[in-house]
């Protein structure tokens, strides 16, 4: 997150997602981006949002990545605020796939039809 320290009311902040195609024998297509503060990342009409480059459905290729970012104000009560932001789609086959970006996975394809996901959604909200 950028800035990742806000002083008091708060204001807008820029959070950067990568999502990694870590297959290496399927094209994993991400058909949905999703914070579990601000809803979906990848709705440039999402209220809840500043703006987004966030754009789906995005198509990877094994080994590939997309990386977009949305700015999103940061309000309320003090202290640390973490977002939690959830990447779905299918591999090739059709088979789901699934990852959390608090390091959760919950892949439900086989272990050749995974992703990897980078975010860090920490921002210290302060007085």
């Amino acid at each position: 997150a950028n800035p990742t320290e806000l002083d008091q009311p708060g204001g807008p902040v820029t959070f950067t997602v990568e999502v990694t195609n870590t297959s290496t024998v399927d094209t994993v297509t991400i058909n949905s981006l999703t914070d579990d503060i601000y809803g979906n990342i990848a709705n440039p009409a999402n209220p809840s949002l500043v703006s987004t480059t966030c754009v789906v459905p995005q198509v990877l290729a094994v080994g590939a990545s997309y990386t977009c970012s949305f700015v999103a104000q940061v309000t309320g009560a003090l202290g640390l605020k973490t977002d939690v932001v959830t990447a779905s789609g299918t591999d090739d086959d059709g088979a789901p796939v699934d990852r959390v970006a608090d390091g959760c996975d919950r892949c439900y394809a086989s272990r050749n039809r995974r992703l990897s996901f980078g975010f860090v959604g920490d921002v210290m909200h302060r007085a």
